[in-house]
C-alpha cells in the first residue's frame, strides 16, 4: 500500500482530518484504481472480439440498491457506467464478447456459465432480482430495507 495511503488511514484513525472509525474505511483503495486502470487496458487491446461490457453485483443481503439495479445491465464498450458506485463497491464489470457468428467463425456458442450467491452457484443470466425473489423473507427484508420491502 502505498504511503500516503497509509498516512491517511492513520491519521483518520486517531481523529485528525475530522472523522475516524467506519469513515476511514471509505477512503480509496489503492487496488480500486489499479483493478479499473487494467480492466481498462484489457478492453481496448480486445476491442475486436468484445461486443460491450455487463454490470455483475454480489448476489447477498449486504448489495447497495444502486448495485441490485444496474446488476445485469449491459453497456457499449466506452459508454455508461462503471463500478465501482460507492464507497466499498463490490461489484464489477464483465467484458460481453461477440459470438462466433459475428466474429466470421464457425463453431457452437460456449454454454451460459455460473456466478456465486450467498447461497451457491447460480446460472450467469440470473438477476439480483430474481435471485431475491426465491430467497426466504428475511433475507429480502435485510436486502430492500423495510420500506423497500413493504412495497
Amino acid at each position: 500500500m502505498p504511503a500516503r495511503f497509509h498516512r491517511y488511514r492513520v491519521y483518520a484513525k486517531r481523529g485528525w482530518l475530522g472523522f475516524s472509525g467506519r469513515k476511514s474505511a471509505d477512503f480509496p483503495k489503492p487496488r480500486t484504481g489499479t483493478r479499473k486502470g487494467l480492466n481498462t487496458l484489457v478492453r481496448q487491446a480486445n476491442e475486436d472480439v468484445l461486443a460491450g461490457v455487463q454490470w455483475v453485483s454480489t448476489l447477498d443481503d449486504r448489495t447497495m440498491p444502486i448495485c441490485q439495479n444496474r446488476d445485469g445491465m449491459t453497456y457499449e464498450l466506452n459508454g455508461g457506467p462503471r463500478p465501482p458506485a460507492h464507497p466499498n463497491c463490490r461489484s464489477t464489470a464483465i467484458p460481453i464478447t461477440r459470438s462466433w457468428e459475428e466474429l466470421g467463425q464457425d463453431g457452437d456458442e460456449i454454454p451460459e456459465g455460473t456466478r456465486a450467491s450467498m447461497d451457491g452457484q447460480v446460472p450467469r443470466s440470473v438477476s439480483f432480482y430474481e435471485w431475491l425473489k426465491k430467497q426466504p423473507e428475511s433475507v429480502q427484508r435485510e436486502a430492500l430495507g423495510p420500506r423497500r420491502f413493504a412495497l
